[in-house]
């Protein structure tokens, strides 16, 4: 039933999905749910020299656009890209894949949850087959739909269990892409490994899986982000090279370099970054 009433959602023009998310966002801000208290503190953790009526600010701003996104995604993957690729620029995006995999290495694209990163995937895939690591939903029913929206763009999807991670490998001894979502906690994904991190000077788990795969296939990384833009209904999709220490064999010094380039995404669009996402140790958000 659930899966039905997506797919007749997925029609909504998504000008009109970005401002029901709007309007999801604002009910988090004003009936103080979960969302709010995690993206308060992580916001102040990482921005503590702004003063608190912008932290407060950025706080609603980011609620708000984490509603967009949740409105978002049902049409990103029940609908053809095509009804809404004219207000996607990805021209630059493309073109600058498309140099990285000259390379003949593979080639490894990180993803934040910054924006909405689904929409990246089409762009990616037109450049070389791609392979994405990825977390199963807990729910079945929405399992369902997240698959088959990726992989309708020709992408395909490993989980992240030690076959998963070989495909991953063979992927990119092919010199194809793979995706992984690199600020996804590494308890919630097997076999990923984690280390704390700093993160916009604080220690944050951070998955040592795309650091591994780096250091033993010698493949380029890039970050790639599809940011929204002012006047709605338009997205713009930027690729950002990884610090060149991210293929460094030491863990420690190759995580690092890839939190240093996610926070230089994350400062462009701070709103957009997923602040709701508990990457800290979780005593801080008891307090």
């Amino acid at each position: 039933m659930l899966q039905f009433l997506l797919t007749l959602y997925a029609r909504t023009p998504l000008g009109a999905a970005q401002r029901l998310g709007r309007f999801i966002g604002w009910i988090a801000w004003a009936f103080h749910l979960r969302e709010r208290h995690t993206a308060k503190v992580n916001i102040a953790l990482c921005f503590p020299e702004m003063p608190p009526h912008q932290q407060q600010q950025l706080v609603k701003q980011t609620l708000v656009e984490n509603g967009k996104l949740m409105a978002e995604l049902p049409i990103t993957w029940l609908r053809p890209f095509s009804e809404f690729e004219s207000g996607v620029d990805v021209r630059e995006f493309r073109r600058h894949l498309a140099e990285k995999h000259k390379q003949g290495k593979g080639l490894i694209v990180a993803v934040p949850h910054m924006g909405n990163w689904e929409l990246g995937l089409h762009a990616v895939v037109s450049v070389a087959p791609t392979t994405v690591l990825y977390r199963p939903p807990r729910k079945k029913w929405l399992e369902e739909i997240m698959t088959r929206g990726r992989t309708s763009t020709g992408a395909v999807l490993v989980p992240a269990t030690g076959s998963g991670i070989k495909e991953l490998v063979a992927a990119l001894k092919r010199n194809e892409i793979i995706i992984i979502l690199p600020d996804q906690i590494p308890k919630q994904l097997q076999n990923a490994g984690g280390l704390y991190s700093p993160f916009f000077g604080h220690p944050a788990m951070t998955m040592t899986l795309l650091s591994k795969l780096a250091a033993k296939t010698e493949a380029p990384v890039v970050l790639a982000v599809v940011k929204r833009l002012p006047q709605g209904e338009s997205f713009l999709g930027q690729i950002l090279d990884a610090e060149p220490a991210v293929n460094d064999p030491d863990l420690e010094v190759s995580v690092g370099a890839l939190n240093k380039t996610i926070e230089k995404a994350v400062l462009e669009v701070p709103a957009q970054y997923q602040w709701v996402y508990r990457r800290f140790h979780e005593k801080v958000y008891s307090k």
